[in-house]
C-alpha cells in the first residue's frame, strides 16, 4: 500500500464539472402499466405488505444469507418558474437527471457501483440576461475486502482514482465476518438506490392517516401491479401573500417473484401573488403585484432483481492505491 491516512467525515458535497458541448437535458415521465380495478386502502395495505415482505431485501441481512442482487434507478426533475419581482420579469429552468446502478456477487463477495449525474439550468429576464450551466459527473467503484495496516476491511475501491475508501467500523473480524460486512454494504447501497425504506413503511404511513387525509388517495390493482394516486390542493391568504399549491402524484409497483419495478411521477403547481410589499430575513423585498409561478416535476424509476442469473464479479487489484479511513465518531 502506498499510503494510509485517516480523516474525519463531516459532510460530503458532490461537485459537478462543467460539460460544454453536450445537449441540454430532457426528462420524461415514466411509462406506467394499466392500473386495473380500484381497491380499498385496506386491501392495498395487506397485499402490498405481503408482497414486499416476501422479497429477499426485506429480510434481516444478519440472519438470512442474501444471494446475488442487481438494482438501478433514474431520478429526474424539471423546474420551470415564471416570475415578476419589481421591474424584472424572468423565467428560470433547471433539469436534473441522475442514474445509479449496483450489482452484487454473493459468491465472490464483490459489488460494483456506477453513477451518472447530470444537470442543466438557465435564467432569462426581460433585460436579455442569459445564464446557462450544464454539468456532469460519473463514478464507478468496487465493493470488496481489502487488507491494509494489518487489518481487513470491507471497502470501496476506485480503479480510476487509484483510491480505497472505508470506515473505521467496516473492519472484518470473528464477529463481523466478511459475509456479514458484505451483506451490510449490499443493504446500504440497495436501500439508497431503491428508496427501499420509504416504500417499506408506506403501508404504515397510510395506517396513520385520518379519513380526511386518505380521501386524497386512490388505489388500484392489476394482477401483481399496484398503483396509487394522490391529489391535494392547498391554499393560503395572509393578506400580504396569496398562495395556491396543487400536488398530484402517480406511483406504481409491479412485483415479480424476488424482483420489482417501481415508478413515480409527482407534479407541484405553485402560484404565489404578493398583495402587499413584504421582505424576508435577507431583506429580499417583494412588492405589491409581484408573483411567481412554479411548475416542478419529479420522476423516479427503479428496478430491483433479487435473483439475477448472470452476475459474476471478481475483486480488482488495489496494489499501490492510496487509502482513506473515515472516522465516523469523534
Amino acid at each position: 500500500m502506498k499510503n494510509y491516512k485517516v480523516f474525519s467525515l463531516l459532510a460530503t458535497t458532490v461537485l459537478l464539472t462543467a460539460c460544454p458541448g453536450k445537449p441540454h437535458l430532457k426528462v420524461y415521465e415514466p411509462k406506467f402499466a394499466e392500473m386495473g380495478s380500484e381497491i380499498t386502502v385496506e386491501q392495498f395495505k395487506t397485499e402490498f405488505s405481503a408482497a414486499f415482505d416476501g422479497l429477499t431485501i426485506a429480510t434481516d441481512f444478519e440472519t438470512n444469507p442474501w444471494g446475488n442482487m442487481r438494482m438501478s434507478n433514474v431520478v429526474s426533475s424539471k423546474n420551470e418558474c415564471e416570475y415578476k419581482y419589481g421591474s424584472v420579469k424572468g423565467y428560470d429552468k433547471s433539469v436534473v437527471k441522475n442514474k445509479e446502478s449496483a450489482e452484487f456477487d454473493a459468491e465472490t463477495k464483490v459489488g460494483l457501483y456506477k453513477s451518472d449525474l447530470r444537470s442543466f439550468d438557465n435564467t432569462k429576464d426581460k433585460n436579455g440576461t442569459k445564464i446557462e450551466n450544464e454539468q456532469w459527473k460519473d463514478n464507478l467503484y468496487y465493493i470488496e475486502k481489502v487488507r491494509m495496516a494489518g487489518k481487513d476491511y470491507m471497502a470501496s475501491v476506485y480503479p480510476k482514482e487509484k483510491l480505497i475508501r472505508t470506515t473505521e467500523d467496516s473492519d472484518i473480524d470473528e464477529t463481523f465476518t466478511e459475509t456479514l460486512m458484505f451483506n451490510y454494504a449490499t443493504y446500504r447501497h440497495a436501500s439508497l438506490i431503491l428508496g427501499f425504506l420509504s416504500l417499506k413503511v408506506f403501508p404504515n404511513r397510510l395506517a396513520s392517516l385520518s379519513e380526511e387525509e386518505l380521501a386524497n388517495y386512490n388505489f388500484y390493482k392489476n394482477g401483481n401491479t399496484y398503483t396509487w394516486l394522490f391529489n391535494l390542493t392547498e391554499e393560503s391568504d395572509t393578506g400580504a401573500v396569496k398562495e395556491k399549491t396543487i400536488r398530484t402524484a402517480k406511483q406504481q409497483i409491479r412485483f415479480d417473484g424476488d424482483s420489482y419495478e417501481y415508478a413515480s411521477s409527482t407534479v407541484f403547481d405553485c402560484d404565489r401573488e404578493y398583495l402587499e410589499s413584504v421582505s424576508n430575513s435577507n431583506d429580499d423585498v417583494r412588492r405589491k403585484g409581484d408573483y411567481d409561478k412554479l411548475v416542478k416535476k419529479e420522476y423516479f424509476e427503479t428496478k430491483y432483481d433479487g435473483s439475477p442469473e448472470n452476475v459474476h464479479l471478481e475483486a480488482v487489484s488495489y496494489e499501490g492505491f492510496e487509502a482513506e479511513v473515515e472516522i465516523l465518531y469523534t
